[in-house]
């Protein structure tokens, strides 16, 4: 009976759902689903032409004037006064209006010492003052004595020229060394043995003595 029932039960479900079941499977049929068509992409925005053409070099900073550059005046320095070296003196002129000054020493006559050696003096240059005639020396010129002396200062032999001035009364009042022998105490003693010399003075062109400045020359040799 038992298995009677469970044959009767087996027929029954297979006859209440047969149709169903045949029925949800096809139902169940699978298909293929295509993607999704992709969105065409925008076009890009048309760029808008230029309002009008630039021109070749044209940039886009303002144009900015040139500064002016006011012209720089030219400075003239003052042409600096000319240097005398001690070497180099201003030329000697005359104390009178009417007395002129040698630059270049005479010739001169000198005593000769011998051996001893040998002196020359100066009588001065051409006058440039209306000098009608030049000192003139008459007595006191160096001797063998007084170069033996200025060997004593360790100079055997050299020169030195020497400003002199001469007075109206034909007297030596002035004396300094133009060119130095290099010893400036033998300077000094040449300037004190020519203290005694005598000069004939110098003479305007009315042959009235004026005083002049003159250069003497002094040379020593020991032979």
């Amino acid at each position: 009976m038992v298995l009677l029932h469970l044959g009767l039960g087996a027929a029954l479900l297979h006859g209440l759902a047969g149709e169903p079941l045949r029925r949800a499977q096809e139902a169940l049929t699978t298909f293929n689903v295509p993607p999704p068509a992709l969105p065409e992409p925008e076009p890009p925005p048309e760029r808008q032409a230029p309002a009008e053409a630039r021109e070749e070099g044209v940039t886009d900073l303002a144009a900015r004037p040139a500064p002016v550059v006011q012209p720089v005046p030219e400075v003239r320095l003052p042409t600096p006064p000319t240097l005398r070296t001690a070497d180099e003196e201003a030329p000697v002129t005359g104390t009178a209006p009417s007395a002129g000054a040698g630059r270049v020493a005479g010739p001169g006559g000198g005593s000769g010492a011998g051996g001893d050696g040998s002196g020359g003096g100066g009588s001065g240059g051409a006058g440039s003052g209306g000098i009608g005639s030049e000192a003139r020396l008459l007595s006191g010129n160096l001797s063998r004595g007084d170069y033996r002396r200025i060997r004593g200062f360790g100079a055997p032999r050299g020169s030195a020229v020497l400003a002199i001035e001469v007075s109206a009364s034909g007297q030596l009042t002035r004396c300094l060394p133009f060119s130095s022998s290099g010893n400036p105490a033998l300077d000094a003693e040449l300037c004190r043995l020519l203290g005694r010399t005598r000069w004939e003075p110098a003479r305007d062109r009315g042959g009235n003595p004026v005083p002049v400045a003159l250069r003497y020359v002094a040379t020593w040799n020991r032979d």
